[in-house]
């Protein structure tokens, strides 16, 4: 028996891993565009809820976080 030389061994190698690669771009560009397209039909709710934020004052909003957070350092 015979053992094949580095060479021989290392082409189908890279091949396969070039396949695999672009076999695994292909599926990614794939999900993006469907995700993409499922948003803009308005399907995805990733905005939120419309708030009105008129009547809201930012500086008692940061006086609650900065009261709620938690400090690490403590």
């Amino acid at each position: 028996m015979e053992l094949m030389p580095a060479e021989s061994i290392s082409i189908p190698l890279l091949l396969v891993a070039a396949g695999l690669l672009l076999l695994l771009g292909v599926i990614a560009i794939a999900v993006i565009m469907i995700v993409a397209r499922r948003c803009n039909t308005g399907d995805c709710n990733t905005q939120g809820k419309n708030l009105n934020i008129e009547h809201i004052d930012a500086w008692e909003e940061a006086g609650k976080r900065v009261n709620g957070d938690f400090n690490e350092h403590e």
